[in-house]
This record gives structure tokens, C-alpha cells and sequence, in this order.
């Protein structure tokens, strides 16, 4: 381990260059019109997504899940990314809360990409079968039920014991669409597998932390900033578990990422966007 705890660092100055390579050509191209254009940034909308880890079962360390998203798709197309997805209404609860939606939004998307179940079980629930979880999660997609419908019927529901904070992302101001994005991380239940079900990714993959920032580096894998940052993170621990423990103690903030166009070469830059 690190003598430095990553998941107790100081908050970041505003605004802080990122140690990424240079933004892509297309990318600085899109952040100079949106500057020239001098219009209004797209809203954000609220997104969640979250770190499945594990220790490999080959005695390596730390994997953590990763989705390859269909080429075709409007965002981030080709992108290795973590499992997650916008929240939608049916995410909330009465009270509205953003960060409970969002815990819940993690959850619901790690079921619908690749079918693991992620709760807590209520007293006296039994963890159901693949297949019948498999039949749950094609209902869900096909709209014919819920995902509120799928854990009161096995008896379990979203919890922080089970995904706990891990980062808060922004998208860039020039992007079209944009995202709000929670971070959280979750320790992959024992009794189930993923799988590549296919939909908005090709391919879905247990990956080192090191394996995915080398691939990255030799143009293999396309990663976000706030993927690579975050494979950065996680690589510095040993195990699944600590990882998993380390979240209790991260203070989250809102993190815009934004591009230094001035800079030669152009390069990115963090602002903590809740520093004004």
C-alpha cells in the first residue's frame, strides 16, 4: 500500500491540471467552437455509475468491471466505462433526494447491464437463482416490471452498506449531452457472475486497474478522463476490500472537467466546481 491514503487527500485548488495526455483533436476542436459560439451549456442531467471490484481469482489483485459501449452510441461511443446510466424518475423517493436517487440508479443500472443484483436482503430473503435474475433483468428492459418490482419481490433493497460514494464527476461545458455523475463503489456479491448481455455494450470484461491504464496508453482502450482517473485511484490498492473501505472516508466534490485551450498543447483541467 501507498504511504499516502488516496481516499484522504486534501480538496483539490481550483483549477487543477489533470496528468492526462493531450485532450483528442476532435475533442479540443469541439471546445473551441462551443468558446467561439458563445452559447449556453447544456444542463447535466443526473447519472450514476458504479466500480464493481473483486480480487482476481488468478491471485493478481484488484479487478474491477468494465464495459466496452456500442461504437454507434450518440455518447462515448467506444469507450471502455463502469456500468451506469442516467436517473430517472423512478429512481427517487419521496423526498426527492439526489443522492439517494442516485445510490439507487447505480444499483438499478448494474442490473440492467450485466445482471448482478446489488442490496441488501431484508430479514428472511433468499438470494434468487441466476436464471430467475436473468428473467428479472430481460422484464425490466422489456418495461413489463420494475426494478422497485424486483427487489420487494426477493425481499432486498439498495443500501450504502452495499455502495458506498466514490467520486463526483461533471461533464465538460461544450459537450451536447452532459452528466451529472455519482460515483459508487461495490464489492462484487460471491454468489453471482456478470454478464455480457449485450444492448449498449460489446463487451464486458474483469480488468485490472494497471492492465486498463496500459492499454489506454498504447491506444488500445479509449477511456474518459473520469474513468482513468478513477482506474488511477483504485489501482493503489491491494484488495477488493480495501478499496471498498477507503470510500468511507472520501469527501466528494462536484468535479468539472474542462480543457485549457490557451495551454500549447491544450490540456485538461479539474475545477471543483463547488468552489466559487
Amino acid at each position: 500500500m501507498p504511504d499516502v491514503d488516496p481516499s484522504r487527500a486534501a480538496p483539490l485548488p481550483a483549477p487543477t491540471v489533470v496528468p492526462f495526455p493531450a485532450p483528442l483533436p476532435d475533442l479540443v476542436e469541439r471546445a473551441r467552437a462551443y468558446r467561439l459560439a458563445g452559447n449556453d451549456s447544456a444542463p447535466a442531467a443526473p447519472a450514476a455509475t458504479v466500480l464493481m471490484v473483486r480480487d482476481s481469482v488468478k491471485g493478481t489483485g484488484l479487478e474491477v468491471l468494465m464495459l466496452r459501449r456500442v461504437l454507434a452510441m450518440a455518447f462515448a461511443g467506444g469507450m471502455h466505462v463502469f456500468p451506469g446510466g442516467v436517473v430517472d424518475g423512478a429512481d427517487y423517493g419521496s423526498d426527492a433526494d439526489i443522492a439517494a436517487a442516485s445510490l439507487k440508479a447505480a444499483a438499478r443500472e448494474a442490473f440492467e447491464e450485466t445482471g448482478v443484483l446489488l442490496g441488501s436482503p431484508t430479514a428472511g430473503a433468499v438470494r434468487p437463482s441466476s436464471d430467475v435474475l436473468e428473467a428479472d433483468r430481460r422484464a425490466v428492459l422489456a418495461r413489463e416490471a420494475t426494478f422497485d418490482n424486483v427487489l420487494t419481490r426477493h425481499g432486498f433493497v439498495p443500501a450504502a452498506d452495499q455502495l458506498r460514494p466514490w467520486a463526483h464527476w461533471i461533464t465538460p461545458e461544450f459537450e451536447p449531452r452532459r452528466y451529472d455523475t455519482r460515483f459508487f463503489i461495490a464489492l462484487m456479491p460471491t454468489a453471482q457472475s456478470a454478464r455480457d448481455v449485450g444492448g449498449e455494450s460489446d463487451r464486458v470484461e474483469w480488468v485490472r486497474p494497471d492492465d486498463a491504464l496500459a492499454a489506454g496508453d498504447r491506444g488500445e482502450l479509449l477511456l474518459m478522463p473520469p474513468t482513468e482517473v478513477t482506474l488511477r485511484e483504485i489501482a493503489m490498492f491491494d484488495t477488493a476490500a480495501d478499496a471498498f473501505a477507503a470510500a468511507e472516508h472520501r469527501v466528494l466534490r462536484p468535479l468539472l472537467v474542462t480543457v485549457d485551450l490557451d495551454a500549447d498543447p491544450p490540456r485538461f483541467v479539474l475545477t471543483d466546481s463547488s468552489v466559487t
